[in-house]
C-alpha cells in the first residue's frame, strides 16, 4: 500500500509541471464591470482554425453568472487590416463551448462561485500565414492585444 502511494505521489510531481503550464495564462484582461477576469489560456492553429481558450475567474467575494454572445467575439489581425467573427456550423451555431443557450448562435451563462474559474472555448477562422500577432475582443472584457500565433 505503501509504495502504491509513493508511486502516485511521484506521477503527480512529475505531470504538475505540464499541468500548470497548460493553464498558464498568455495574457489576462479584467472585465469592464470589474466583477471577473478573462486570461487566455490556450491558442492554437491547425488546418486552417484558431482555436482560442479562456478561463474566466470570479474577483468578488459572492457569485457571478457571467453572459457571453458568442456572435460579438472577434479577432483582429492588425497587419491586414481584417476582423474576423467565429466559425459557424451548418445550422447556424458558433462552434465554441459550452453554450447555454442558442440566443444569437451560441451565448456562455454560468454562475461562477468566489475566486472560481469556468472555461470556454472559440473557433475563428485562421488569419494568413504571415500574420504572427493579432487582437482578441471577448465581450464584457478589455481587449487582448498583440498576442503571438507563433
Amino acid at each position: 500500500m505503501r509504495k502504491g502511494k509513493i508511486l502516485g505521489f511521484m506521477l503527480v510531481i512529475l505531470f504538475m509541471p505540464v499541468f500548470a503550464s497548460a493553464l498558464t495564462p498568455i495574457d489576462t484582461q479584467p472585465a469592464s464591470d470589474g466583477m471577473s477576469e478573462a486570461s487566455i489560456v490556450g491558442l492554437r492553429v491547425r488546418n486552417g482554425v484558431l482555436t482560442v481558450k479562456f478561463s474566466l475567474k470570479n474577483t468578488t467575494d459572492r457569485t457571478i453568472e457571467p453572459g457571453i454572445s458568442f456572435a460579438k467575439a472577434y479577432y483582429i489581425d492588425i497587419s491586414n487590416k481584417k476582423k474576423y467573427f467565429g466559425l459557424k456550423d451548418e445550422k447556424g451555431m458558433f462552434i465554441a463551448g459550452p453554450s447555454a443557450y442558442n440566443w444569437d448562435g451560441g451565448f456562455f451563462k454560468q454562475k461562477i462561485s468566489p475566486g472560481g474559474k469556468a472555461f470556454l472555448w472559440i473557433k475563428f477562422p485562421a488569419p494568413s500565414g504571415e500574420t504572427d500577432e493579432v487582437d482578441i475582443y471577448l465581450p464584457g472584457f478589455l481587449p487582448f492585444e498583440g498576442i503571438s500565433l507563433k
